[in-house]
């Protein structure tokens, strides 16, 4: 269903000061939102969001801290990701049936990439899905907001773009022609492609205090801006907008949703109530799926569902193999078994990632451990990659591994013990999700640093041989920070030694 805007519409983003932004050119246009940390830059762009929702428009939303599903307390969105506190898990396999919810039925949606423990299977999730999204926005010119948190991962300042970060590039200069916006958002400008910032129709300048980004907004704003930006208080930016030439100081407002970024304190986990997804919705993940959300999700009696999922647990205490697979059927009729009604069973599981289960790939889905009798239900869900769309392994307490769609998770979360969001529960044996986790750290280390050398390298080639082209600039110069050159001058001593040990040893 779509939805009629007209080019007055506009978004108010300030309780103090009479400032407000043009709908259109926010969904279809380029925005930065940069400040320090604690400095409101998250917040801005949880204001904006709100006023966007407000208006009926969807969006995207590439979140990697796991902070934006907050929005969920007032506003229907779709939250998909890795880990169980997400409505669906998804991988880049689903980047087909992402792209139709969010844009062609206008569904809000939230792509959580911050509990993908390999940094490859995030960017390549990221690039699957904008890719079809740019695919598509060709076809459907429809006005479109794509928000890209930590932007400069991505779009890094001196090159070294992966394919998600070509693809974000390709949506910024291209995007706007049919009608797909890009806002970026990052705490680092100095790290930030400066094409890109340049470009931008509108920016939003929170407090930052080290001397690269203030000089960035020096050369942008003048140099009286740079000095400004380093004192403004906590919510305050300045608004630099291209449509009528304008830069204005303004406190924004704070967010009327839960703050799911807060800081953790002492105690428990406690978050609201959150707006369901449609059943309707879910099920799109998978055609069979028989999950009943508006049962886990509504806010009615308890009661019902406390002696459903009491029931259940018995019937997997006494090894009961009729008992219902939770939350789960496949073509078999024993395997889940309907109630004497002709009802699915009601109780369901929680999704397990791929890679918190990695250790037990090859074997019939059960640790290498004897298993002990459960006296609740103990089912693990496996993501299967070859099985299709959706399509996951369930695996029972007494071993026996039977398939069943993808499993969506409450959106309705409960009072739990404190944990860092987007940390996928760990599984098997004690010591095989430490190595591979482990494993899966060397392997994102190893490409990061392979990364940022090639990167250096490429800056200090182009620093280097700047004078002997006539090409130096203060940009030039200042694409190696200190910490660059730190390296670069440790990597050439090696290099020097390297080549002094190799002369000696064959003379």
């Amino acid at each position: 269903m779509g939805h009629t805007t007209s080019m007055a519409d506009e978004i108010r983003v300030s309780d103090e000061d009479d400032i407000s932004l043009p709908l259109m050119e926010v969904l279809t246009g380029r925005g930065f939102i940069t400040g320090k940390s604690g400095s409101g830059k998250s917040n801005t762009t949880s204001v904006i969001v709100e006023e966007i929702l407000a208006t009926g428009q969807p969006m995207l939303i590439i979140d990697t801290d796991g902070e934006y599903w907050g929005l969920k307390e007032q506003y229907q969105m779709l939250h998909l990701g890795a880990d169980d506190t997400c409505d669906v898990q998804v991988t880049a396999d689903h980047a087909e049936i992402i792209v139709t919810l969010a844009l062609e039925e206008e569904i809000p949606t939230i792509l959580d990439v911050s509990a993908f423990l390999s940094s490859e299977d995030a960017t390549t999730i990221i690039n699957r899905v904008v890719t079809e999204l740019f695919r598509r926005e060709k076809r459907t010119r429809k006005p479109f907001l794509l928000i890209a948190e930590e932007v400069h991962e991505y779009i890094p300042e001196g090159g070294g773009l992966d394919d998600a970060g070509e693809t974000l590039i390709q949506v910024a200069k291209r995007g706007r022609k049919h009608g797909l916006g890009l806002l970026g958002v990052s705490q680092r400008p100095a790290s930030v492609d400066k094409n890109f910032i340049t470009q931008c129709d509108w920016i939003v300048w929170h407090r930052l205090t080290w001397k690269n980004d203030t000089k960035v907004v020096g050369k942008i704003l003048g140099k009286d801006a740079g000095q400004e930006v380093q004192h403004l208080d906590t919510g305050e930016g300045m608004l630099m907008t291209d449509w009528d030439e304008q830069l204005r100081r303004t406190q924004f407002r704070k967010k009327r949703t839960y703050d799911a970024g807060a800081t953790p304190g002492m105690g428990t986990f406690d978050p609201p109530p959150l707006v369901p997804v449609p059943r309707e919705i879910l099920g799109r993940f998978d055609k069979r799926a028989i999950v009943d959300p508006e049962k886990r999700m509504d806010d009615g009696p308890a009661d019902e569902e406390t002696a459903t999922d009491e029931a259940t647990a018995d019937a997997s205490a006494d090894g009961d193999e009729d008992a219902p697979a939770t939350g789960a059927e496949t073509d078999d009729p024993d395997a889940n078994p309907e109630d004497a009604d002709g009802e699915p069973p009601a109780a369901e599981t929680q999704a397990v990632p791929d890679e918190a289960m990695d250790a037990d790939e090859g074997g019939d889905g059960g640790t290498d451990g004897p298993q002990e009798k459960a006296t609740e239900p103990n089912q693990e869900t496996l993501a299967d990659s070859t099985s299709g769309e959706g399509s996951v392994e369930v695996v029972e307490s007494n071993g026996g591994a039977k398939s069943a769609p993808a499993e969506v998770v409450p959106s309705q979360r409960q009072p739990r013990e404190a944990r860092p969001v987007g940390r996928a529960p760990r599984t098997g044996t004690p010591n095989q999700p430490m190595v591979v986790e482990f494993g899966e750290m060397l392997l994102h280390v190893g490409r990061r640093t392979s990364d940022k050398i090639g990167s250096l390298v490429r800056r200090a080639g182009t620093a280097l041989t700047a004078p002997f082209s006539g090409k130096i600039d203060d940009d030039t110069v200042e694409s190696i920070d200190a910490s660059d050159a730190v390296i670069f001058l440790v990597l050439a001593f090696g290099f020097v030694v390297l080549i002094v040990a190799l002369v000696s040893v064959l003379t």
